[in-house]
This record gives structure tokens, C-alpha cells and sequence, in this order.
């Protein structure tokens, strides 16, 4: 396989970015949740109803997210939105009452909510242009920006810096980061969905590539074309070198009218039952995720009596086990099979919150957040590659619809934890996601491809998409 062009690395570096400053700010506010709920009062329910808002303003973030990137492209989304994560970071540090609390985090998290689809469809198209599977390595730079934050929010709360400061840091370095390198995401004649009307790079192996189908307005060629040759290749967006044998069907072009648009009532036709498939196993990794980020540090402080500046190790060991297991992930899943992958992490998932929930003492619970963090570290980005794979022609929309299941199952974990800490005390508390991950094996086949053996490439087994030869 060809090196990827300087364009797919600049994309590459970019995106790169962008999963660390949604990491780094997100961890930054969760391992930082013990000390608001303290400073303002707050009981578990309070942090329920808190959590509860923020994940339905996150829900809608996403839709909108799905919305303007099929309009404007993935990038100026994310760059947009990532610029309202950092503002927004930094917004409940000066609330001054609850009702100010509330008001912050939700603008928060409605910009969290448009990031997080935004992020993956700019992952998956970056994944698409190299032929091969690099998401994982995106998946590990939000982990390691979230131990970062992690570490941050503990060396601050020692340190006795006010929250403010605290997380006005995380701020201006999420803004700087954003805009050195926010204009090399890629753009709308790039990318996912609307944004991949230009295919891989020329050279790209495109049998390793994720299924992101070309945009119908792509120059690529179609599969019925009577032009259609087996050794074609898609041309690259921007650039001045192509395959040899590619042709351009007058019935495709953009001005023919050959093809629907994106938006469209064809593009819009989007089934959702093979969608709950596999949105009801990334719910499940998404409750164990969201209890581990939420409720980690107040369950080490509250049900355990830790000191506040130990709570938010458990976030940070579980984060760096996710960070270390997403390293090696693409090789993991090339050894395994993503149906192996996904079943062996659900069953070391499962063990984890078991040692969560029965564990004596401080030391054993932090060591049993950092196996959990091994049990969910390859889910998510599985999960977005098989949304893909289930709707290749509207992969934007498609990204934007599984990730919902994220917020759903932050949801979950906020009502579900706490009610059961209310109920039984804290020291039941990850009781709801200890049952939720047996879902994890038991569905691990829904991220499988469809006719292959769960190889590590993106697409195994599926059928050619368009402008793609059954040869390549």
C-alpha cells in the first residue's frame, strides 16, 4: 500500500487534536464532580438531575451536529464545536448557585453532544483516505488527554487553586490547540458522507478502507458504470495526480443530476432496527464508561471515606488502561476478530465492576477501574466503524444516530447509580453497570462484518461499494 499524502497526514495530525482537547476537558470537569457536589451542597439525586440535563442538551448537540455537518461538512462543525468545549469547560467554575450550575453544564454538554459525532466522522473519513484501520490510535489520544486531565484536576485540588483557574487552564489550551490546527480537518470535498466526494488518496488500498460509501455527488466512478474497470481507483480530492484508469459517468457528475443529494429523500432513508443492534451493546459499554467518569471519584470518596485528592485516580487508572489497551488495538482486533474482541472484552469488563462492587479497600478498587478500562477500551471506536459499515452512503448521519446511545447510556448511569446509592448506599453504586456489560458478550457478534471473519480491516466482508471493484 502506498504512504499516505501529506494531506492525509496534516488530517491525520488534526485530528489527532481534536480527540485530545475533547479528552482533556472532559476529564478535567468529571474528576472534578466530587468538589463541585461538595462546594454546592449537592446530594447524589441533585447530581442525577444535574447529569440527567446534561445528557439530554448532549443528545441534542449530537442531532445537530448530524445536521450541520451534512450541510456545512464535519469540519466546520467540530471546529465550532470544540470551540464551545472550551469555552464551556471553564463556565461552571463561576456559576454562583445551582440554578447557574445547571445552566453551564448544559451549555457544556450540548457542545460535548455536537463534538463527539463530529470527531468520529472526521476519524472515520482520515481511516477511509489511508486504507487502513487507524481509529483506534484517535481513541487512544482522548484517553491520554483524559489522564491528563485527570492528573490536572488532582495536582490542582492539592495545589488549592479555585476552580476557575483550574479549569480556565484546560480552556485557553483547548482554544490554542484548536485553532493551530483546526484548519487541516478535512473538508467538504474530503471527508464523510457529504464530505467524501473525493475517495482515499490515489494509491490507497481501497479494500482496506472504511466503508464510508462516496458521496452521490462524488466524481468516483459507479460500479454499473459501462466505464467501469476493474484496476479504476478513486481520485483524490485536491490533488493533481490519479489513478490512470479512472472515468467520470455524465450521469453522476454533480451537475447531471445523476445521483440524489445528500439530504435528499433517498440519502434520508434510514432504517433503524439494524442500528438498535448494535446501539443496545455500545449503551451497554457507555453505562459502565459514564458511571466510571461520573460517579468513580464521589464512589472513592464517599462509599470508600478517601481523601478528595485521591478520588480522581480511579478516572485516571481507568483511562490509562484505555489508553494503553487503544495503542495496540488495530493489532488486537488483526489477531482476534472484532467479535472475539468485543466478547473477551465484555467478560473482563464484567470481572472488573464485579471487583468494583466487592473490593475492601481503596487499592484494589483503583486496580479494578483500570481493568474495566481495558474491558471498554476498543468498543467505542468498534461501534462507529460498524455504523458505518451498516449505512455506507449516509456515514455522517449514520455516526451521529450511533453515538446517541451515548448519551442514552450516560443517562442510564446517572439515574440508574444513583438511585441504587440512595437506595442501598454508595457502596452499591456500580451495580447498574455491572449488569448492563453481560450485554457486552452476549452481542459482541452485532460488530462482527457482515459476511467476514472480523478481521482487523475496516470492511472485511462487505460488499463493494460503489465506484469500488469486486477485484480491489
Amino acid at each position: 500500500m502506498t504512504a499516505p499524502d501529506a494531506r492525509s497526514r496534516s488530517a491525520r495530525r488534526a485530528v489527532f487534536t481534536a480527540f485530545a482537547v475533547q479528552g482533556l476537558t472532559f476529564a478535567s470537569i468529571m474528576t472534578q464532580l466530587a468538589r463541585i457536589k461538595d462546594d454546592f451542597d449537592l446530594s447524589d439525586l441533585d447530581i442525577l438531575g444535574l447529569l440527567a440535563a446534561v445528557s439530554v442538551t448532549s443528545a441534542l448537540g449530537s442531532l445537530a451536529a448530524g445536521s450541520l455537518a451534512r450541510r456545512r461538512g464535519s469540519a466546520l462543525t467540530l471546529r465550532a464545536g470544540l470551540t464551545g468545549v472550551s469555552l464551556g469547560a471553564v463556565l461552571p467554575g463561576f456559576a454562583g448557585s445551582v440554578p447557574a450550575l445547571v445552566l453551564t453544564t448544559c451549555v457544556y454538554g450540548f457542545f460535548v453532544g455536537a463534538v463527539d459525532p463530529a470527531l468520529n466522522m472526521q476519524g472515520v473519513a482520515v481511516q477511509d483516505r489511508y486504507g487502513r484501520s487507524v481509529i483506534s490510535g484517535f481513541h487512544a489520544m482522548w484517553s491520554a488527554a483524559a489522564v491528563a486531565g485527570a492528573g490536572l484536576a488532582s495536582l490542582t485540588i492539592g495545589l488549592g487553586w479555585p476552580l476557575p483557574l483550574s479549569l480556565g487552564l484546560v480552556c485557553l489550551a483547548g482554544l490554542a490547540l484548536n485553532a493551530a490546527t483546526g484548519h487541516q480537518l478535512l473538508g467538504t470535498a474530503e471527508g464523510l458522507g457529504r464530505d467524501a466526494g473525493a475517495a482515499p488518496a490515489a494509491g490507497t488500498d481501497l479494500a482496506a478502507a472504511t466503508p464510508t460509501a462516496l458521496a452521490p455527488n462524488s466524481t468516483a466512478m459507479q460500479e454499473n458504470s459501462p466505464s467501469f474497470t476493474p484496476n479504476s481507483r478513486a481520485l483524490e480530492g485536491n490533488s493533481s495526480s490519479s489513478a490512470p484508469n479512472l472515468q467520470v459517468p455524465a450521469g453522476n457528475s454533480p451537475a447531471s443530476g445523476g445521483s440524489p443529494a445528500p439530504g435528499s429523500r433517498l440519502a434520508a432513508r434510514l432504517p433503524w432496527w439494524p442500528f438498535l443492534l448494535v446501539a443496545v451493546p455500545t449503551f451497554a459499554m457507555w453505562v459502565g464508561d459514564s458511571a466510571t467518569s461520573v460517579w468513580s471519584g464521589i464512589y472513592l470518596q464517599d462509599g470508600l471515606g478517601t481523601a478528595a485528592e485521591t478520588a480522581p485516580l480511579a478516572y485516571g487508572a481507568y483511562q490509562a488502561v484505555l489508553l494503553l489497551v487503544r495503542l495496540v488495538g488495530d493489532r488486537l482486533i488483526a489477531r482476534f476478530g472484532t467479535a472475539a474482541t468485543v466478547r473477551m472484552s465484555g467478560v473482563l469488563a464484567t470481572v472488573a465492576l464485579a471487583l468494583v462492587v466487592a473490593a475492601p479497600s481503596v487499592p484494589v478498587v483503583i486496580a479494578a477501574f483500570a481493568l474495566l478500562g481495558g474491558g471498554l477500551s476498543l468498543i467505542s471506536p468498534l461501534s462507529f466503524v460498524a455504523a458505518a459499515r451498516l449505512d455506507p452512503e449516509n456515514g455522517d448521519r449514520a455516526i451521529a444516530r450511533i453515538n446517541i446511545a451515548n448519551y442514552v447510556g450516560y443517562l442510564v448511569a446517572a439515574f440508574g447509580v444513583a438511585l441504587v446509592s440512595d437506595a442501598w448506599g454508595e457502596r452499591t453504586m456500580f451495580l447498574v453497570p455491572l449488569v448492563c456489560v453481560l450485554l457486552l458478550p452476549l452481542m459482541a457478534a452485532r460488530f462482527a462484518p457482515p459476511e467476514g471473519d472480523g478481521s482487523a480491516r475496516p470492511d472485511a466482508g462487505l460488499p463493494p461499494r460503489a465506484g469500488r471493484s469486486p477485484a480491489l
